[in-house]
């Protein structure tokens, strides 16, 4: 770094080093959270520049603010995976811009400390292509298209599978385990949630039967069936709520074990509660509507004969 001693390896962290296109962050939806992307112009007669992180320029300076400063990096050994028209090792390059962290490797890793060179002042042999579309009916068509052209380029070179990027993370290790787990973990919720409104609906069920004397003398008094429907809704909603809290609470004691097998949201989404609560209410209400009805459709003349 300008104005400081050399960093050894290992003594900071270690950080990626991408060399990318002018566009190559515009494709990949990585945003500029400072400073600019590189340009056409930022080729091997220009100034020396790189874009690093916002993990990086959190680390490396204390203020975060990394533009106009000068990195100078000092490759260990000869370079075979590039190549370059103008010298490389122990180069100074200026940061003209800050981009928004990524995973690189897998999701199981928090986001990389990354520098971006541009390939027009150091060119990596072996690149990925990557073609933004706006539109699935665009993606076939843009892929044949690329296909042609790698072709007319040479058509002895074994290029690499044109993929989707959607196909690409469903491909990953990190993705496939955890989508098994999770699978796995929702088929058993959807059967925890079919046996807890059976079981809701037996409970309800047994409580009318047991109360058809009082339910019958409360019709006898007047008491109307929308009230009588009421009232056993009004028990069995108790029980509901009863059983939420509780849920919450143990889902919240929890939340180590489930936030290792999530990515892109906390452990606690106040979005998954609510929608996991309201999901369980309803169950619960349908459950007890059915005794609850049969409740009140009760004759007090036979609710009283049986008892």
């Amino acid at each position: 770094m300008d104005g400081r001693s050399l960093i050894a390896p290992g003594e900071e962290g270690n950080a990626g080093d991408v060399l990318v296109s002018a566009d190559y962050f515009r494709a990949m939806s990585i945003p500029i959270v400072k400073g600019r992307a590189f340009t056409e112009h930022d080729n091997e007669s220009a100034t020396p520049v790189m874009v690093v992180s916002h993990s990086f320029a959190r680390r490396y300076f204390k203020d975060g603010d990394a533009i106009g400063r000068r990195v100078r990096v000092n490759e260990h050994g000869v370079l075979t995976c590039c190549s370059s028209p103008a010298p490389v090792d122990g180069v100074w390059r200026e940061i003209v811009g800050v981009v928004g962290d990524i995973t690189q490797a897998n999701l199981d890793e928090p986001p990389s400390i990354t520098m971006y060179r541009p390939y027009l002042q150091i060119v990596e042999h072996d690149m990925f292509f990557v073609s933004r579309v706006w539109s699935g009916v665009d993606g076939p068509r843009t892929a044949a298209a690329i296909q042609r052209e790698l072709r007319a380029i040479d058509a002895t070179k074994e290029w690499w599978p044109i993929r989707t990027m959607e196909r690409v993370m469903d491909e990953s290790e990190t993705i496939r385990l955890r989508r098994f787990v999770l699978i796995l973990l929702g088929i058993f919720a959807s059967l925890a949630l079919v046996l807890a409104g059976v079981g809701l609906y037996g409970v309800m069920a047994y409580f009318v039967v047991e109360r058809r004397r009082e339910i019958g003398i409360r019709v006898a008094l007047g008491a109307t069936r929308a009230a009588i429907l009421e009232q056993v809704l009004f028990e069995a909603m108790r029980l509901v709520i009863i059983g939420l809290v509780l849920g919450c609470l143990a889902a919240q004691a929890l939340t180590r074990t489930v936030s290792s097998m999530l990515f892109g949201i906390t452990a606690t989404d106040p979005l998954t509660y609510v929608t996991v609560a309201i999901a369980l209410g309803a169950v619960a209400l349908l459950a007890s509507y059915f005794p609850a009805r049969r409740a009140g459709q009760l004759d007090p003349v036979v609710a009283l004969g049986d008892s």
